[in-house]
């Protein structure tokens, strides 16, 4: 039942991510296990980071770059680390700024976003990292984090899942 749910949280269609937008990979894996990173998009704000996507890394950049073109509002900022990968995004339409590595505010709502969905992870005991796993537990988090954005109380959290699982049946 709590894959289904989870499932079903992957459907909701959230706002675009607007202003300055934190995109970087994340390596979930220790270092006894193969990479398993997954992209992630984050809004900033000044207080707390805003809206969150994110979705596991296939392995092609170029796949990765076209997700994140779907979730962002046109005029937004993609603000990266200044590794060469990144510079293709100004090539593909993007304006784009990079933060230097080391900074104590380098991409922080991002580093914020990954160590709480790493926590997630661990609260669960999971101790594996498979793609279909990655991918609903991400929809879970994304669902968590934007709606506690968005102000939605308990009760239309739930009226929103179950909508959706009602949907999906």
């Amino acid at each position: 039942m709590a894959r289904i749910v989870r499932e079903a949280l992957q459907a909701v269609e959230w706002p675009l991510l607007t202003g300055e937008v934190e995109f970087c990979d994340v390596n979930l894996a220790s270092r006894k296990h193969a990479p398993r990173s997954i992209w992630l998009a984050i809004e900033r704000r000044p207080s707390a980071s805003g809206l969150i996507r994110a979705w596991p890394d296939g392995g092609n950049f170029r796949e990765g770059i076209r997700r994140l073109a779907t979730v962002l509002e046109p005029g937004a900022t993609v603000v990266t680390t200044p590794l060469g990968v990144f510079r293709e995004l100004r090539s593909l339409g993007f304006r784009q700024r990079s933060e230097p590595l080391g900074a104590a505010d380098a991409l922080p709502a991002a580093a914020a976003t990954a160590n709480a969905f790493r926590r997630m992870l661990q609260a669960r005991r999971h101790h594996g990292y498979a793609a279909a796993t990655i991918e609903t537990y991400l929809g879970e988090f994304v669902f968590r984090h934007n709606a506690a954005v968005l102000g939605w109380p308990p009760t239309d959290q739930c009226r929103r899942v179950m909508a959706l699982l009602r949907n999906s049946a």
